[in-house]
């Protein structure tokens, strides 16, 4: 009896130690695992075919981990080419207006400039410095939307007569470029409750984005989509100037790298904007048609 007792209990202590060896092989192959990451500084995930549930739950574990490091850093590399992007893009529409500014007033100067030319270079320079003025507002506005920094006071707008309103005060502008812009405004009463400010910005960028891109007619159209408020501005673009819709609304963005009017902030500002205001943009590209639609909720009746 003693002898069957004590063979069955070596026979537990072996099958035992067999289970403690390979768990601890399959142990250390993690770790290695681990350690080789560590020095490649790579994240490749680890292999989970182990041969044991627990373990090969713990490697899953160590897999989601690695994964969630691996976005992190995507995340990171993301953030940091965004920020190089936007310090060149700054760099750029600072510098051109300053230059600009400098050497007109380095003409203003020159003793032998008459008066007439005088009095054009001030004209020129007040107006680049004005330039340079909303630039930098803008800069502020955008750093302070996505931020959150930027006060909102939601009320109750009804948004049929104030984008009458707004869109009339541009008036000049199209005359300007010799366009007459087709306006299809519903009659029926529509209230949205946002942040007035926030919802001129918005519209005012739209119609400028329209003013200083299209080529053609440019509709604006406002009206009732379910239980939303949709506004929609669309253009003709320039010939060989489609934009990239996944870039539309990337700050510093432009169709047309050449031209450097709006300096690419204004579908920037709208989308962050709309996005505080519980709103939505989308771009839409239709043969050579740009569709920018703007939504908001209405209030309930």
């Amino acid at each position: 009896m003693n002898i069957f007792i004590i063979t069955v209990l070596s026979l537990l202590i072996f099958i035992f130690l067999i289970r403690h060896l390979f768990l601890s092989r399959q142990i250390k192959r993690i770790a290695n695992q681990l350690n080789s990451m560590r020095k490649q500084q790579s994240r490749h995930k680890i292999g989970i075919s182990l041969g044991n549930r627990q373990i090969e739950e713990l490697a899953k574990e160590i897999n989601m981990l690695i994964s969630r490091l691996n976005e992190i850093e995507a995340d990171k590399k993301r953030s940091e080419l965004q920020l190089k992007q936007a310090i060149s893009g700054m760099s750029h529409d600072l510098r051109t207006p300053l230059t600009a500014i400098i050497g007109y007033l380095q003409l203003l100067k020159e003793e032998e400039t008459d008066e007439e030319n005088k009095s054009e270079y001030l004209s020129v320079s007040y107006k680049k410095a004005l330039s340079l003025h909303e630039l930098i507002n803008n800069f502020f506005l955008l750093s302070s939307a996505e931020s959150g920094e930027l006060p909102f006071h939601p009320e109750k707008i009804h948004v049929n007569n104030l984008l009458k309103e707004i869109i009339l005060s541009y008036y000049d502008q199209f005359q300007a470029i010799n366009k007459e812009p087709v306006i299809n405004i519903s009659s029926e009463d529509l209230i949205v409750r946002t942040d007035k400010n926030a919802f001129i910005r918005v519209a005012e960028n739209l119609i400028l984005n329209a003013i200083q891109h299209a080529d053609g007619e440019i509709h604006m159209t406002a009206d009732k989509a379910g239980n939303l408020f949709r506004f929609t501005v669309e253009n003709e673009c320039r010939e060989g100037k489609k934009p990239d819709i996944k870039k539309l609304f990337d700050r510093f963005y432009t169709a047309d790298e050449t031209r450097r009017s709006g300096h690419g902030l204004g579908l920037a500002i709208v989308k962050s904007l709309l996005d505080k205001m519980d709103g939505q943009v989308i771009a839409e590209i239709d043969g050579n048609k740009l569709r920018i639609i703007c939504e908001w909720k209405l209030c309930p009746e």
